[in-house]
C-alpha cells in the first residue's frame, strides 16, 4: 500500500521536528510556513516528500550568489528576512524548484558503509573489489577507502584529510583492519553530478544546508574524486546494472552498495534475481531502512530488526548463488551512531 503524498502544509509540519535537532533556523521557517503557506509558493506545484528540502536548497542556492542579503547569516530576524527573500526572489525561486531536485551526497554515510566494504574485502581475500554504488550522485561515497575514520575510541587512517567521526553503542566495530584493494569506483544514477561542473557542485552544497560539517566534507570529498576519477554511469539502476557488472573484470569481486535510495526503486523486489543473474561472486552492501532491503532477502521477515532505525546488511553470492545474509549493524538515520550487532539471519 503507498503512502499518502503529504498535503504542502503536511510536508512542512512533517519536517519541523526533522529540523529542530539539526537545523533549527530551517525548524522555525517551517512553522512559519504552516502559518504563512504564501511563502512556500515557489514550490507549491513542485516536487511531493521534498518540498521543504527543495525550498530551502533553492533559498542556500540564491544566497551564496546574493551574500549581501540579511538573510544570508541566518540570524538575527530569521522570519522577517525569509519573507523579504521570498518576496524579492519568487521568480527565480519557483523556476529553480520546477527544474531541480533535492540532492544529497554526505560522504559522512561512508562511516556507515566502511565496515561493511571491509567485510567485502575480508570475504574476497587477496582479490581486488570493483564498486558499484547505486544513487550515486557525484560519487563522493567511493572514495570511502581514501577517508580517515572514527569510531568510538578505534581510529583508521586518522592522518586523511577528511576524517569521519561515529559514535558507536555496544560492542567494537569489525573489518576496519581489512586493507581495502579497490579496482574499480563504478556509480550508476539517473542523474549524476559531474564534479567538474561548478554549477551542479553549488547546488548540491545549497542541497546541504550546512548541516555539521557537511559542506566541508563535500569539498574535501570532492579533492579526492579529483585524483580517483570514479566512473559515473546515467541510467536507471536495474536497467544499467547488468551491463555494469559484466563490463568487471573476473579477476574482481563486484561490491553492489547503496544508502537509503531503495525506498525509491520500484522495481527494488527483482534485485535479488539480478544480482544472482550475473553468476559470479558478489557482494551486496546497504545502508537502509529493514523493510526496504532486509526483506528483500528473508521473504519479509524482519525478526528482531523489525523496529530498527536502519541496518547496515552484507549479502555474499557466490558463483552466482546466495551464501549469506548477514546484519552487521543498527544505524540511526543521520548518520550519528552505529550499534555493531553482526548477526547471521539466513
Amino acid at each position: 500500500m503507498q503512502k499518502k503524498i503529504p498535503t504542502l502544509i503536511e510536508s512542512f509540519q512533517n519536517r519541523t521536528e526533522q529540523y529542530k535537532e539539526r537545523v533549527p533556523h530551517l525548524a522555525d521557517l517551517c512553522e512559519l510556513i504552516v502559518s504563512e503557506p504564501g511563502l512556500a509558493a515557489p514550490v507549491a506545484e513542485h516536487g511531493t516528500w521534498d518540498k521543504p528540502n527543495r525550498l530551502f536548497s533553492a533559498v542556500e542556492y540564491l544566497l551564496a550568489k546574493n551574500p549581501g542579503h540579511p538573510l544570508s547569516t541566518w540570524d538575527g530576524d530569521v522570519r522577517g528576512n525569509f519573507r523579504d527573500f521570498v518576496a524579492r526572489y519568487e521568480k527565480e525561486l519557483s523556476l529553480i524548484c520546477a527544474s531541480r531536485k533535492a540532492r544529497a551526497n554526505d560522504p559522512l554515510v561512508a562511516a556507515m558503509l566502511r565496515p561493511g566494504i571491509g567485510f567485502a574485502q575480508h570475504w574476497a581475500g587477496d582479490r581486488e573489489l570493483a564498486l558499484v554504488e547505486l544513487g550515486a550522485a557525484a560519487g563522493l561515497t567511493l572514495m570511502l577507502d581514501r577517508f580517515g575514520y572514527r569510531y568510538g575510541e578505534a581510529g583508521l587512517d586518522t592522518g586523511r584529510p577528511l576524517v569521519l567521526d561515529i559514535e558507536v553503542r555496544g560492542e567494537s566495530v569489525s573489518y576496519l583492519g581489512e586493507p581495502l584493494r579497490i579496482g574499480q569506483r563504478i556509480g550508476i544514477d539517473l542523474d549524476p553530478i559531474g564534479i567538474a561542473d561548478a554549477d551542479e557542485i553549488a547546488w548540491l552544497r545549497a542541497c546541504s544546508h550546512d548541516l555539521p560539517g557537511q559542506r566541508t566534507r563535500i569539498d574535501q570529498a570532492l579533492a579526492e574524486a579529483e585524483e580517483a576519477s570514479p566512473e559515473l554511469v546515467a541510467g536507471d539502476f536495474m536497467a544499467e546494472l547488468p551491463g555494469v557488472l559484466a563490463g568487471i573484470p573476473d579477476c574482481r569481486v563486484p561490491v553492489v552498495y547503496e544508502a537509503n535510495v531503495m525506498c525509491c526503486l520500484e522495481q527494488r523486489a527483482e534485485l535479488p534475481g539480478l544480482l544472482a543473474a550475473a553468476g559470479r561472486d558478489l557482494v551486496w552492501v546497504s545502508k537502509d531502512m529493514p523493510k526496504y532491503v532486509l526483506g528483500l532477502f528473508t521473504g519479509d521477515d524482519l525478526g528482531e530488526f523489525a523496529e530498527a532505525h536502519g541496518l547496515v546488511t552484507a549479502v555474499t553470492f557466490r558463483a552466482g548463488e546466495l551464501e549469506q545474509v548477514q546484519v552487521l549493524a543498527e544505524v540511526d538515520g543521520f548518520g550519528r551512531w552505529m550499534r555493531w550487532t553482526p548477526t547471521v539471519v539466513r
